[in-house]
């Protein structure tokens, strides 16, 4: 029946070919009844013999009634199905786009994110019909439609192979060997038993073309091409495009691999390692870990029946109707080796010969006359054993049928054994990946360490020269001191404008994004998917700002807690905009600390705080053990004193030693404290930066699904962009709540520490005064003691007459001596702690530093704040102390400045 002729196919009209193919043509058609387009898939079963017609009419219709179960929004919907005279039809959603062998053969190049998600929407339609127990078997660019919104649609199950539930056996092509040659795998060239992982071939295929715009295999002919596909690989995608990450490669290798057990084991797991290869991981990263299956016991593999037997004799026959007529050498050299005992071989070697012959045809048929006679000798030979193999082969049926159970159970074992080891390899491999990465981890660590170190003693030497400097110059300080707050002038303002560049860039770049995407919005679906895309990486990217905004709003709020302190402390400070200036430049100052030294501080936040604890442990013991020696040295000069005094001095030293044991174990206790308190505070901000980006991807989905409902009611350009504003109007909602929170918090926790370091300042103030009159009640009693021993003249105004044992020298000395036990004053602990510095001994400046600014010596609060905003010796950068250090300077009237990194 010529197709001109046909004008409808039981209840539907045919209104125009859509194309044609091997089995037949298809037709657009309109169905009167529901009044839509479909279209309509015809195969001439007239054209085959009545026994291959009848078999082939059934498994169409059984092909046909699976298929029509496989409900999938990428895969072509099958309506009805039915057989008018010689012609067997399948009616087909009709599907308004183009085929992706149009855009293939155009030349067309897809962008990456867009080529994977076809993929992904190809692999997802694959793997749904393959755990429905169906194989396409002709997955080609020619079957996969892309609609006019931009999304796939798997087309053509006209020759898959259905797993029949009833007889357990698999339907398949009789006497062809079905698919197109350049996207067959090797088992189906073969004619070997297939399953899922054919496909799987197919599809790699396809992702070859997308990404090299090429076919991976070619060739002059088709039984050429099938010998490139058995025994080449093709090369690497990044080789032709550099363009194409190495990624890539290893998918495309996989997938082509030539034997079925290498390839993916199934379109799921493929289409993951594309996903994983397009957010910048390894294929095999984070791989799902899932029960193992094996390939016997999958749905879509056929067991091997008498077709699978008689299959090579088919194949050998569809290759000698391809080439018979050939006059190209290699397709006849291809066939005798590829069936060196086939049924046609004695015509190919005649072929071959008499094109190879030099006298043409015609003396090649002079020379099969003269060996026409050795000819038929051996082919009586070659007949005996043929009939000897077949005899021999009826033999060993009956031993290998008796035997398969057992080879099946082997090759179950083999494969669960070759699983393990694929296990245990990957785990190895993952292993020393992670051992690569900690190695070189360990390596950065080490760098920046040194990188540290080389800082901090550069900054003690710079610390020392100035010194040098001070002590020789100090008129010429004061012009430095201008000179330096000029330079942090400058450095400020070239960090507002370095700040304005980037703001303006940024503005740019995301000018140019949004250009970007008014751009992509034409293609619809596409588009859709694309912008989802965008919007998850914008939420990370917002993330990530998020955080580094944190940073600058905790800085914000301290030099704003800082403002108002400076206010209330001293109505006459610098200007709102100064703090404003000042303010931004600590959040500058945080953020840069904080990015540089991110990394460093997580992985060592613990090991910092021990050294820190130990350091601290060791300051207070040495300090400890070097009172101990000055008491024990008083006491050898006091000996010589009276036994009152010297039980009273002795009394006094313990109580003063053990006073100071108690305020040193204190202030320990003090800063282990807050060291927890300030762990507590950052694992909780971490949890709800943590909390809020989940939040944040919750919203995002949530976007996502009513922008999904919005479109079958509007327009999908609509839904987009509701669907954009309702995401970034939660983002911002929860933005603001986060902002809030934080802030009530941080001025909660800021309330806390001022009331609690007023409350410590008073506590060491009444102490000291305490000690204070305790030492001058002793002074006052000693010098009374003297004037009592000696006795008033006579006279109006009496003179103190000191007895030749107690002459003005001696009472010199012991006033001396009783200054000297004096307990030292703020500004003494400040000299002595800046001597130590200069010496080296960081540590122990710290703690005398601490002792001052705990006296209220603002001087020594103000060199504390720059010593941990910047750190030093074995004392890390800690921006929360100098903060406090900072405050507690300003606070007794010192003039702090911020510019040189202090946070």
């Amino acid at each position: 029946m010529a197709e001109q002729q046909i004008e409808s196919l039981g209840r539907y009209k045919l209104q125009r070919v859509l194309g044609k193919g091997a089995m037949g043509v298809v037709y657009e058609g309109l169905d009167p009844r529901l009044n839509r387009k479909v279209a309509i898939k015809t195969i001439l079963v007239g054209n085959l013999d009545e026994a291959t017609a009848r078999d082939y009419s059934k498994r169409f219709a059984r092909e046909a009634q699976a298929v029509a179960r496989l409900n999938h929004p990428n895969i072509v919907q099958v309506y009805d199905f039915g057989e008018e005279g010689e012609i067997a039809y399948i009616v087909m959603e009709y599907v308004r786009g183009k085929e992706l062998k149009s855009s293939f053969d155009a030349s067309e190049r897809f962008e990456i994110g867009t080529a994977i998600r076809l993929m992904t929407e190809l692999l997802g339609a694959m793997d749904f019909a393959h755990n429905a127990g169906v194989i396409h078997r002709d997955i080609k660019p020619a079957n996969v439609m892309v609609d006019i919104e931009g999304h796939a649609k798997l087309a053509d199950f006209g020759v898959a192979r259905i797993s029949d539930p009833e007889s357990q056996t698999g339907a398949t092509q009789a006497g062809t060997m079905v698919g197109t040659p350049a996207y067959m795998s090797p088992e189906q060239i073969q004619g070997q038993k297939i399953d899922r992982r054919t496909d799987i071939f197919s599809a790699g295929v396809i992702l070859y073309q997308f990404l090299t715009g090429q076919k991976p295999f070619q060739g002059g002919g088709a039984w050429t091409m099938a010998k490139k596909i058995v025994h080449d690989d093709p090369p690497a995608p990044s080789s032709l495009f550099a363009t194409v990450s190495p990624g890539y490669d290893r998918v495309v290798a996989r997938a082509l691999a030539k034997h079925p057990d290498k390839r993916y084991q199934s379109a799921q797991e493929f289409s993951n390692a594309l996903q994983r290869v397009l957010d910048g991981r390894s294929p095999e990263d984070l791989e799902e870990a899932s029960p193992e299956r094996r390939i016997d016991d999958d749905p879509t593999v056929a067991p091997v029946t008498s077709e699978d037997e008689q299959r090579g004799s088919e194949v050998e026959l569809e290759f000698w109707h391809a080439i018979k007529d050939t006059d190209d050498p290699e397709e006849l050299e291809l066939y005798l080796e590829e069936f060196p005992q086939g049924t046609f071989l004695e015509l190919a070697q005649n072929k071959l010969a008499a094109l190879r012959h030099p006298g043409g045809q015609a003396g090649f048929d002079a020379d099969q006359a003269r060996a026409k006679q050795a000819d038929q000798e051996r082919a009586q030979r070659e007949a005996a054993a043929r009939a000897k193999l077949e005899a021999e082969e009826q033999a060993h049926r009956a031993a290998e049928a008796r035997a398969r159970q057992e080879a099946e159970e082997k090759a179950r074992k083999i494969a669960a054994e070759q699983a393990r080891r694929a296990a245990e390899e990957k785990a190895r491999l993952e292993a020393e990946r992670l051992a690569q990465l900690e190695a070189q981890a360990k390596a950065k660590r080490e760098a920046e360490e040194q990188a540290r170190r080389e800082a901090v003693a550069k900054a003690k030497r710079e610390a020392d020269e100035k010194a040098r400097r001070e002590a020789e110059a100090r008129a010429r300080r004061e012009a430095e001191a201008r000179a330096k707050r000029e330079a942090e002038e400058k450095a400020r303002r070239e960090a507002e404008e370095k700040a304005r560049r980037e703001a303006e860039a940024r503005a740019k770049r995301e000018a140019e994004e949004k250009a970007r995407r008014e751009a992509e919005a034409k293609a619809k679906r596409e588009v859709e998917e694309k912008a989802r895309r965008e919007a998850e990486e914008k939420a990370r990217r917002i993330a990530e700002e998020k955080s580094r905004r944190e940073a600058e709003e905790k800085a914000r709020l301290e030099a704003e807690a800082k403002a108002k302190r400076e206010a209330e402390v001293k109505a006459r400070r610098e200007a709102e905009e100064k703090a404003r200036r000042e303010a931004e430049e600590e959040a500058r100052r945080i953020a840069e600390e904080k990015a540089r030294r991110k990394a460093e501080e997580k992985a060592h936040l613990e090991a910092v705080a021990k050294a820190k604890r130990e350091a601290e442990e060791k300051a207070r013991r040495e300090a400890e053990e070097k009172a101990r020696r000055e008491a024990e040295a008083r006491a050898k000069r006091e000996a010589e004193e009276k036994a009152r005094r010297e039980a009273e001095e002795q009394a006094r030293r313990e109580a003063e030693e053990q006073a100071r044991r108690e305020a040193e174990a204190k202030a320990s206790r003090i800063a282990e404290e807050k060291a927890r308190r300030e762990a507590e505070i950052r694992a909780k901000l971490e949890a709800d930066a943590r909390a809020r980006r989940e939040s944040q991807q919750r919203a995002m989905r949530e976007a996502e699904r009513k922008a999904i409902r919005a479109a079958e009611v509007a327009t999908r350009r609509e839904a987009r962009e509701q669907a954009e504003r309702d995401a970034e109007e939660a983002a911002a909602r929860e933005a603001r709540e986060a902002a809030r929170l934080e802030q009530e918090a941080w001025e909660k926790r800021v309330a806390a520490e001022k009331a609690k370091l007023a409350a410590e300042t008073a506590a060491k103030r009444a102490a000291r005064e305490k000690v204070q009159r305790e030492h001058d009640e002793r002074v006052k009693l000693e010098v009374e003691g003297l004037l009592k021993q000696q006795k008033a003249p006579a006279g109006p105004a009496p003179a103190v007459v000191l007895p030749a044992s107690k002459s003005p020298k001696f009472l010199s000395a012991l006033l001396g001596k009783l200054a000297a036990e004096k307990p030292p004053t703020p500004a003494d602990l400040y000299e002595k702690a800046l001597a130590l510095e200069r010496s080296g001994q960081v540590p122990e400046a710290v703690n005398l530093l601490k002792q001052a600014a705990n006296a209220n010596n603002g001087a020594a609060a103000r060199r504390l704040g720059e010593i941990y905003a910047n750190g030093a010796v074995n004392v890390p950068c800690d921006p929360k102390l100098s903060i406090r250090w900072f405050s507690v300077a300003e606070a007794l009237g010192e003039k702090v400045s911020r510019a040189k990194g202090n946070t």
